[in-house]
């Protein structure tokens, strides 16, 4: 579309989560010529492109979703990188994503809820870029930071504060496998 939309087909967040849950995983495999035709695969990447160019345009102006649909834009960015576009997408989102990771955390490291919940959920949004674009995520100081504070508010029992209502959650099963 040429403006914003929110059907079902072109809401921001559910183009980058058809994206991220289901035509990456399907790009990534190595069988993908044998069960996909050249009609349909020109049409699949031709439907990537206008999603790209969409998610660049018409996103959320911040927070989780605004993560996820730069997600989506930065691993399209990957998978179609032979596209004219690609390096576009790719500066445009970690360019939004730096941003964003600035705004949901204090320079101390802690989430801006001041919440062991939302600070997990931030931190776990950060995971894709992290892993597609490492020297731009990982070497933020606000993610060090982050990872830092959320080591030193977690509990010896593996768990982080009580401090909302519902916000006892384990954190030390994430702790564990990134850091």
């Amino acid at each position: 579309p040429s403006r914003w939309s929110y059907t079902l087909s072109w809401r921001a967040l559910d183009a980058a989560r058809r994206i991220l849950g289901s035509w990456a995983p399907l790009l990534a495999r190595d069988d993908i010529d044998s069960w996909v035709s050249p009609e349909l695969e020109n049409l699949w990447y031709q439907s990537l492109r206008e999603h790209g160019n969409y998610l660049k345009k018409y996103h959320h102006f911040q927070g989780n979703h605004l993560i996820t649909e730069m997600n989506a834009l930065l691993l399209l960015s990957k998978l179609l990188q032979d596209t004219p576009d690609a390096l576009d997408w790719r500066e445009y989102a970690l360019s939004r994503l730096a941003k964003e990771l600035d705004k949901q955390f204090f320079s101390d490291g802690m989430h801006r809820e001041l919440s062991n919940h939302y600070h997990r959920i931030a931190l776990e949004g950060f995971l894709l870029a992290a892993e597609i674009a490492p020297e731009d995520i990982v070497e933020n100081s606000k993610w060090r930071a982050a990872w830092q504070a959320l080591r030193d508010i977690t509990q010896p029992n593996g768990y982080g504060p009580l401090n909302i209502d519902g916000d006892l959650e384990y954190n030390r099963m994430i702790l564990d496998e990134y850091t």
